[in-house]
């Protein structure tokens, strides 16, 4: 793809190559799919959040996309932004999908490790999924420096260590000027997922990886901008930018453990092939 990708224009990701890094893969594998099928696709962004990743693919062309997310105020603001006629937002919840037809490509980025029963929302994404379809998935590694905090909120919430990294987290979201899903502390997060469990829940719920990619680095620029350099690097800064970019391609040369997410694309599993499944 060039590198003057024009759906880059569109969501709030311009100021960080790692969210570009993240949007550039779904782009990706929609164009892949698209020209596989030499039609228009059907997308389900599931999860969608402000609608940064359904705008920015939605500029690609005719697919229709529909992204759902059950915040409402996310949805609201997903349709001001949005200006595409083929792009749709719901505020609905997973298990209230009823769809007449099924969808080629489904999006899953940053929601399952929000999910107390991640393999619920795994199961109806199946079930309106094409059989030859696909899943593009990421999801940070639950055991990253910025996940460890998040881990020892979510055990320590009601205690002096719970109201410690709470501060902390108001800090960082009181110096946060844009809706940019990024690699932030989250709120929510109650999953943590290694790659090798993630791989495990996916086979279980019958469905196989394609390919793997690292987002950025364990240890990287971003884990360090978000604990230290927030006070001496501006967000969005060129700087910034070089600083993200560099760790976004080291990360592609490491081994996975010492990424801090990954990026899937995945298939359901043939039911003729069941004992591909994990018992």
């Amino acid at each position: 793809m060039k590198t003057d990708r024009p759906y880059r224009r569109y969501g709030e990701y311009y100021r960080e190559p790692s969210g570009l890094k993240r949007l550039d893969f779904m782009a990706k594998h929609v164009i892949d799919q698209t020209q596989k099928r030499g039609r228009e696709i059907r997308i389900l962004d599931a999860g969608c959040g402000n609608g940064n990743i359904s705008i920015s693919i939605g500029s690609l062309g005719s697919n229709r996309i529909i992204g759902i997310d059950p915040d409402i105020k996310s949805i609201e603001k997903a349709r001001r932004l949005n200006p595409f006629e083929n792009v749709t937002f719901l505020c609905r919840k997973v298990e209230d999908l009823h769809f007449p037809e099924r969808f080629d490509v489904i999006i899953c980025s940053e929601v399952l490790e929000h999910l107390e029963r991640p393999e619920q929302m795994l199961n109806v994404l199946k079930d309106v999924l094409r059989e030859d379809g696909v899943f593009l998935f990421t999801i940070p590694n639950g055991y990253g420096p910025l996940e460890i905090i998040n881990h020892i909120h979510f055990k320590a919430n009601n205690t002096w260590l719970g109201e410690l990294i709470r501060a902390m987290k108001a800090k960082i979201k009181a110096n946060e000027d844009s809706g940019i899903q990024s690699s932030n502390i989250e709120d929510s997060h109650v999953q943590f997922f290694t790659l090798l469990r993630f791989t495990k829940l996916l086979k279980r719920e019958g469905i196989d990886i394609v390919s793997v990619r690292n987002s950025n680095c364990y240890l990287g620029f971003g884990v360090l901008y978000y604990l230290l350099l927030q006070t001496i690097i501006n967000r969005g800064s060129k700087l910034f930018r070089v600083l993200d970019m560099l760790d976004c391609a080291i990360a592609d040369m490491l081994p996975r453990m010492l990424a801090a997410g990954w990026y899937f694309v995945c298939k359901p599993i043939d039911p003729g092939n069941r004992n591909q499944l994990l018992p």
